[in-house]
């Protein structure tokens, strides 16, 4: 988990007009609270970034 964390860029997803779409912000209650589901962007912040989870997935 760590090394995708570090890959990656996680930012807001954008619509097809390429506009950022910003969550609504909701929370799950319960034992532990938690955002409910949401959209995001997630890319690799580089080719090496990106060889280096591919690489990890091989070694699962």
């Amino acid at each position: 988990m760590a090394r995708l964390v570090t890959a990656m860029d996680v930012g807001k997803a954008r619509n097809s007009d390429s506009v950022e779409i910003t969550p609504d912000v909701a929370f799950i209650t319960g034992a532990v609270c938690h955002p409910g589901p949401f959209v995001c962007s997630i890319r690799p912040r580089s080719e090496k970034a990106k060889q280096l989870i591919l690489d990890s997935c091989v070694n699962l």
